[in-house]
């Protein structure tokens, strides 16, 4: 089954076995913890069908009790974070055409030794006209028990990308309302970050 020809959903769930591991930030109190999007820590859902033009559903692990869900469906992926308990699986968020990076990036502070997310960075992959993988940083806000994309930036055509992500995480993101301020590209404009931002409205 060739990526392009499948549809996988990805749940990141929040489990007290996930792997994950806190860097400091540039940003005061502020420190990063990672999940991972795929791998053994990730468990495919019992109605997964991993056939060409079926569905593949991956459960993974990730913090604070909420689930990000990606669905695969040929050339368009579908993105959703949902806090646990609740259900915003038709309600998705983040689109791209081919796939997410290997793992998430949470932005956030602990308290108490618990960590509370407050942002997010994931990794949208796509193919260029050659086939070449190309990708998106997208920036999540987490609000409550909320969860909405707030900006994207093209990695190619942004120098230092990854510290970019955070700083936008870190700093006009923290205030981001979800359902109310509109996400906004960050940096160049290019064709790929703005296709990007289309499918993810």
């Amino acid at each position: 089954m060739t990526p392009l020809f499948r549809r996988r959903i990805v749940a990141i769930a929040v489990a007290g076995c996930a792997a994950v591991a806190a860097l400091p930030s540039s940003a005061a109190g502020t420190s990063s913890v990672y999940s991972r999007a795929e791998g053994k820590t990730c468990r495919k859902a019992p109605d997964s069908v991993p056939e060409e033009h079926e569905t593949v559903i991956e459960r993974c692990p990730g913090v604070a009790g909420f689930t990000v869900i990606t669905a695969y469906a040929g050339t368009s992926v579908r993105i959703a974070i949902e806090f646990r308990g609740t259900e915003a699986r038709d309600e998705w968020r983040l689109g791209t055409g081919y796939g997410v990076g290997s793992r998430i990036e949470w932005r956030g502070s602990r308290d108490g030794g618990i960590f509370r997310p407050q942002s997010g960075i994931i990794r949208l992959l796509s193919r260029d006209d050659n086939g070449k993988v190309v990708s998106v940083l997208a920036v999540f806000r987490v609000d409550g028990r909320l969860a909405c994309p707030a900006a994207w930036l093209d990695v190619a055509a942004t120098p230092d990308a990854n510290a970019v992500a955070r700083r936008v995480a870190d700093g006009e993101v923290v205030a981001f309302k979800c359902g109310s301020d509109k996400p906004r590209i960050v940096g160049q404009q290019t064709d790929l970050v703005k296709d990007i931002a289309a499918r993810s409205q």
